[in-house]
């Protein structure tokens, strides 16, 4: 085998890895929403104006959260189905925005000396297999170092967005 084969090889290899990680990717931000249900209402209700808090209360906020595991799910189930690079850039900036939330509660359970729910699993779980598949995207030239950026600014931005969306959606379908 030559170097050009080899190196072929190992990118076959790392693909079918990184597709297998996006797979179980589901199931670790299953778990995450889960550790954040548990918790989320009464942390809410201890921490933030009573106005944000009813949108934390229990029944409302599992149907966010499965809200948002559906979506990421149908994202990561078609890019497994069909490679195209449009589902790529959908994935990265959904993967990014997971890892954004992640982030996001290990920053806040610092400025509030209190663990936010679901900080168990953003450490242990989200942080570390989120940051490995974008890292194995680069690495399989998925993407470049400023695009990269970009997608991380865009799942930032979409992580708040598509929270707060699911949120007062899943409020409004409580009322319905």
């Amino acid at each position: 085998m030559d170097f050009y084969e080899k190196t072929l090889c190992m990118r076959i290899v790392s693909s079918q890895f990184l597709f297998g990680l996006i797979l179980f990717s589901v199931a670790i931000f299953a778990i995450h929403n889960a550790e954040e249900i548990m918790g989320m209402d009464s942390w809410a209700h201890i921490n933030l104006p009573a106005e944000y808090a009813e949108l934390y209360e229990t029944n409302s906020f599992r149907i966010a959260a499965l809200l948002l595991l559906f979506l990421y799910a149908v994202i990561a189930g078609s890019l497994w189905l069909r490679d195209l690079p449009f589902l790529r850039s959908t994935f990265l900036i959904g993967a990014n925005a997971i890892l954004t939330n992640g982030i996001v509660h290990a920053v806040i359970s610092l400025l509030l000396n209190q663990p936010m729910p679901g900080i168990c699993s953003a450490i242990l779980l989200i942080i570390p297999l989120f940051s490995a598949i974008i890292w194995l995207t680069y690495q399989l030239n998925w993407t470049t170092p400023v695009t990269l950026l970009g997608y991380f600014m865009a799942g930032a931005v979409a992580q708040f967005l598509l929270a707060s969306g699911a949120l007062v959606l899943s409020r409004y379908l409580l009322r319905m």
